[in-house]
């Protein structure tokens, strides 16, 4: 059950659904999934020398191809210093504007916002949760388990946020 056709994901939701094991939901709703070199780098080599277990998750999809992994413009280095992001969050705006899709899985807050501001559509983390709720990939419960697993292995959320988050779920129930 594949809804959008491409997208393009930071690290920051790739590390956050392969920490709640929800990484599977990318592959059921996108048909593609692109990643810059940078964002492998960051997940993938540097989170295994490091230990960490979703590095293993993210390997394991881009290995066996539903996530591919696509060089990024040189001038990613220049977009990262000039607006102060990540170079994989540079990287992943650049990849997007190439690929000409406005979606983009980003949780850094000022990514987002340059994102914005070159016709992109950012979304989050929340977003792919909420997407497979409103698609019934998941359950209600399972959405909630989720969000709250996220917070609880480091997914920043403001509270207003949060409650929002919590308050879309129970929109569905009516």
């Amino acid at each position: 059950m594949v809804t959008f056709s491409a997208i393009v994901v930071d690290a920051g939701p790739l590390i956050h659904l392969a920490h709640i094991n929800k990484l599977d939901l990318l592959h059921a709703l996108f048909k593609e999934i692109h990643i810059p070199n940078a964002v492998k780098t960051e997940t993938v080599d540097k989170g295994k020398t490091q230990g960490y277990v979703d590095a293993i998750a993210i390997e394991k999809a881009v290995s066996s191809g539903w996530i591919k992994v696509a060089q990024a413009k040189p001038n990613a280095e220049k977009l990262a210093k000039e607006a102060n992001i990540s170079i994989g969050e540079a990287e992943a705006i650049i990849l997007a504007k190439k690929m000409e899709t406005t979606k983009l899985l980003i949780d850094d807050a000022r990514a987002r916002k340059i994102a914005q501001t070159l016709g992109l559509k950012p979304h989050g983390t929340i977003y792919v949760l909420k997407l497979a709720l409103v698609k019934k990939i998941i359950s209600k419960k399972e959405y909630k388990q989720s969000l709250q697993k996220a917070l609880n292995t480091g997914l920043y959320l403001t509270t207003e946020l949060y409650m929002r988050a919590l308050k879309n779920a129970s929109a569905l129930e009516r």
